[in-house]
């Protein structure tokens, strides 16, 4: 089975200031973590950027 990778969570917890490990501990692996965060680095965009686009916040 595949799962998910929470990217806007793993954006939005970075962003609260947690480390990868940290981020990790709330569910996902820590490979997938550190792909979102260096594919994030890599194309320049941060919680601020993928936050305006969630409908209410």
């Amino acid at each position: 089975m595949v799962r998910k990778i929470k990217a806007k969570l793993v954006l939005r917890l970075r962003a609260e200031g947690l480390t990868g490990r940290q981020i990790a501990a709330q569910g996902m692996s820590r490979t997938s973590v550190a792909a979102v965060i260096d594919a994030a680095d890599r194309e320049g965009i941060g919680w601020d950027d993928v936050g305006r686009l969630i409908p209410g916040r």
